[in-house]
């Protein structure tokens, strides 16, 4: 059985965490089995309050696509991770920095002082 567009898209769900109080800096998630092309990340902190985030990039001829965050109110469109704000300025955003043959590596920069952490989901397609 054939997709779309052709055969069915390889895809692979991997979560992982950010201290949101870590430095500025990069982190390596692995696990997805194959090179992502696209990822949803679909991700929340741990604070009191919660803000929900969800983001989508597509890796086009090895370029970065557009992403959508939703925190606290917030939409971002350019090739970063959604942002994960606690509040008063105080928040963590990322990058893909490379995409890698079992996943993928974020540069992340942290603004004011964040706390708690952060999980997330990444769906992964090939």
């Amino acid at each position: 059985m054939s997709g779309f567009f052709g055969p069915p898209a390889r895809l692979s769900v991997v979560s992982f965490t950010r201290d949101l109080s870590t430095a500025s800096g990069s982190q390596a998630v692995t696990g997805v089995g194959f090179l992502p092309r696209a990822i949803v990340f679909i991700g929340s902190n741990s604070a009191s309050t919660i803000w929900p985030t969800v983001g989508v990039i597509a890796a086009l001829s090895g370029s970065k696509g557009a992403i959508s965050s939703f925190s606290n109110g917030y939409t971002e469109t350019n090739p970063l991770l959604p942002v994960v704000n606690t509040g008063g300025g105080n928040y963590q955003q990322g990058g893909i920095s490379s995409y890698d043959a079992d996943g993928f590596t974020i540069s992340w920069t942290k603004n004011g002082t964040p706390t708690g952490t952060a999980t997330f989901y990444a769906l992964c397609f090939a």
